[in-house]
């Protein structure tokens, strides 16, 4: 979808620290090996990071919507969902106190 797009660079999210690991070592599956080398080559970069599900917003809304939704089922919107009702302001101070 990415390069569908031309976002020629993109940051890739997630919550889960050993997903990000795994994609930046290529210690991955076998079947997901070559289809990983082939998206990052049609990149000029792909920054990958991790952080708390219930720090980032959007991504804890979207994961509670997609585990009430069908697996095959997938959302592409231009611009914010309709079922996105809250997100970070760059107006806020947000704290993480380890």
């Amino acid at each position: 979808m990415a390069v569908n797009k031309q976002w020629n660079h993109i940051w890739i999210e997630s919550d889960s620290v050993a997903a990000v690991k795994a994609f930046e070592s290529m210690k991955l599956p076998w079947w997901m090996k070559r289809r990983w080398a082939s998206c990052r080559q049609k990149l000029l970069s792909c920054l990958l990071t991790s952080t708390w599900r219930e720090v980032n917003f959007a991504a804890d809304q979207a994961a509670k919507k997609a585990t009430s939704e069908s697996d095959e089922l997938m959302h592409f919107c231009n611009g914010k969902p309709p079922w996105l009702y809250k997100w970070e302001d760059c107006h806020w101070r947000y704290f993480r106190i380890n």
